[in-house]
């Protein structure tokens, strides 16, 4: 379901969090490093899993069937390295739920980029 179709005033949580759950989130990340003469590369894959996916936070009951939200994010850092100046240039990708909390049960992908020069 694309977010065009969900209306926010409509939103509600339609019925009990039942008695097994308990707010879990898991975070997993895997993360390595390749060293260079003149930098490195790094690059990390976080997944998390969030149970609120089983408190019914959808608008539809055709979307109550899955139990567990999957976020997905690749990030990617290359720093280049001289005598006094560091420069690394910094890329994500991030897909799943919205990152703040009022709008959480929105799904989206995010795409950052960032610089950084240390002296």
């Amino acid at each position: 379901r694309s977010n065009s179709e969900r209306d926010p005033l409509s939103f509600a949580i339609r019925g009990d969090y039942g008695s097994s759950y308990n707010g879990l989130t898991l975070y997993s990340e895997i993360d390595g490093t390749y060293p260079f003469s003149w930098g490195s590369l790094s690059a990390s894959y976080i997944i998390t899993l969030y149970e609120s996916g089983r408190t019914k936070h959808t608008l539809t009951p055709e979307d109550d069937d899955s139990s567990w939200d999957i976020t997905h994010e690749l990030r990617l850092s290359l720093a280049l390295v001289n005598e006094k100046l560091t420069r690394s240039m910094d890329a994500f990708v991030r897909k799943g739920r919205f990152p703040l909390l009022n709008f959480y049960w929105r799904e989206s992908t995010i795409i950052g980029f960032g610089f950084t020069l240390k002296g």
